[in-house]
């Protein structure tokens, strides 16, 4: 199941969701979205009439999520597919892109996924495949590894694809604001509250610290390119 933390609420967060609606909104044609989640990116994409979107996800209760959504709007481009990402049930070539995000650290082999990504696009097809770098452990027992940009590009180009780019969301103090964030979210979660007064005094200075991480990011925005070695999310891009 897709897990993330304090959507929307961190820097890179922010500028990693905007760039993938950004990618996803030039893609045409018959889209698989591999591993769908709750469908966002789906329903993004049928927003394009010509467009025909399959939505396959490992999660029988988020598929049931979105056939509920599709029940109660007016939209017909889109097949839900309840499927394992490793075994695709699809025949060859038959889509013009696929769209893979935060799925490859879920699965045990991820080499498949890519393969398979391989295997049922078109020529020329275009793969989009994002994975988080830096995020806590999490839909645990499912969490089995990260990428570097240089081992997801080197694994694209292993599985045939060529004109590989990839692009990065980094700087020190993103790395730092996900962290803290991280941090009070979970021990939220976690019942941490239910230790008063510390619990509240430690979620207390926590988001003065996340406040402050804040303000440095709006001074020293110009500073986070050169932090390129500090990643929080990982984008690749192939064709077939």
């Amino acid at each position: 199941m897709r897990y993330i933390i304090g959507k929307n609420l961190t820097i890179s967060q922010i500028k990693n969701r905007k760039k993938l609606k950004k990618i996803v909104s030039k893609l045409q044609g018959n889209i698989l979205d591999l591993g769908c989640g709750n469908g966002e990116y789906s329903f993004l994409m049928a927003k394009k009439r010509v467009n025909q979107i399959t939505a396959l996800d490992a999660s029988p209760e988020l598929i049931g999520e979105i056939q509920k959504i599709l029940r109660t709007n007016d939209i017909n481009n889109i097949t839900i597919v309840n499927g394992d990402a490793q075994e695709l049930p699809f025949k060859e070539e038959i889509f013009d892109a696929v769209f893979c995000n935060t799925v490859l650290e879920h699965v045990p082999e991820p080499e498949k996924v890519i393969q398979e990504s391989f295997r049922v696009l078109k020529k020329n097809g275009i793969f989009v495949v994002s994975i988080p770098f830096l995020q806590e452990v999490h839909a645990d027992p499912y969490d089995f590894q990260r990428y570097t940009p240089y081992g997801l590009k080197y694994q694209l180009k292993k599985y045939g694809f060529k004109d590989i780019k990839i692009a990065c969301d980094y700087g020190s103090l993103n790395t730092i604001e996900y962290l803290l964030l991280g941090s009070v979210v979970w021990r939220i979660r976690l019942g941490f509250l239910n230790n008063f007064p510390w619990g509240y005094i430690y979620i207390f200075l926590m988001i003065i610290l996340f406040g402050a991480v804040k303000l440095f990011h709006l001074i020293f925005s110009s500073s986070q390119k050169k932090d390129k070695h500090f990643i929080t999310q990982v984008t690749g891009i192939g064709r077939k």
